[in-house]
């Protein structure tokens, strides 16, 4: 299983997604970036140490496996 956890600023995790494929994990976070970016939010996205990450704003971190 592969899957998205949504991380508060502090480190504390707010919810796990579990997706059956990578790529399925991957395709939502690109989608929640692209709804996130049309709001107006800052968007950072990158990879690191195999895992892909997506900062909102600063104010919440989801990181993909």
């Amino acid at each position: 299983m592969h899957g998205l956890t949504f991380v508060k600023p502090g480190g504390e995790t707010v919810k796990v997604l579990f997706f059956p494929t990578k790529a399925i994990a991957k395709a939502y976070l690109e989608m929640l970036m692209e709804d996130f970016s049309n709001l107006g939010y800052t968007i950072k996205y990158g990879e690191r140490d195999g895992k892909i990450y997506l900062n909102i704003a600063d104010k919440v971190l989801i990181v993909g496996d």
